[in-house]
């Protein structure tokens, strides 16, 4: 499960279960979800587009975590998330989307909605 009771994005996610086998793990569960979670808020929606914004991003990314041996291929991604739990993935994100709110005291509108007006009826 997760560790709710401490922030940042590393905690929350800290005690997600890696499925895989100790000796095959070459990228650390935490680099896989960072890239995905970074990418995909930048706009990534393939796991060609994980790999494309790691290998253009890794040096700012390395400012967070080591990625000792680069960026995982789009397989590596692939077959991590098809192994994850669901469950616990939700519950690991959900927890670290409410620490945004925790931290900031407001509801934070993630997908571009407000910024558009599109949820927002228009007036004349």
């Amino acid at each position: 499960m997760c560790q709710d009771d401490k922030p940042g994005f590393l905690y929350h996610f800290d005690n997600l279960e890696d499925p895989r086998i100790d000796r095959k793990k070459l990228y650390p569960l935490t680099e896989i979800l960072f890239v995905v979670i970074c990418a995909s808020i930048c706009g990534a929606q393939s796991w060609r587009d994980f790999v494309t914004f790691g290998e253009e991003k890794l040096e700012y990314l390395q400012r967070f975590l080591p990625f000792v041996n680069g960026i995982p291929s789009k397989n590596t991604f692939a077959r991590v998330f098809a192994s994850l739990s669901p469950d616990e993935f939700k519950q690991c994100f959900i927890a670290w989307v409410q620490s945004f709110q925790q931290a900031l005291g407001n509801l934070i509108a993630i997908d571009g909605k407000t910024l558009r007006k599109s949820g927002v009826c228009q007036r004349k």
